[in-house]
């Protein structure tokens, strides 16, 4: 498979909570680092959030919805 980013992250976002995983590919050695975390969905905790995907240098972020949109009678 083509590497796409080195450095991403996928947010996992529900009502009450946002879940984040951050994935990063080394330089020659293929490891892979992953960082997880969990984060609140008020004012400071998206702070919090904003300055934890700083803090891991991740300009790309994905975000994974399964909502189904469901049309009503």
């Amino acid at each position: 498979m083509k590497l796409m980013y080195r450095r991403c992250a996928g947010l996992d976002v529900h009502k009450k909570s946002i879940s984040v995983c951050v994935r990063i590919r080394g330089g020659g050695n293929q490891q892979v680092e992953i960082h997880e975390a969990l984060f609140g969905t008020f004012t400071q905790e998206l702070e919090r959030l904003r300055d934890w995907l700083k803090q891991h240098k991740v300009p790309t972020r994905a975000r994974r919805s399964c909502r189904t949109n469901r049309m009503r009678s």
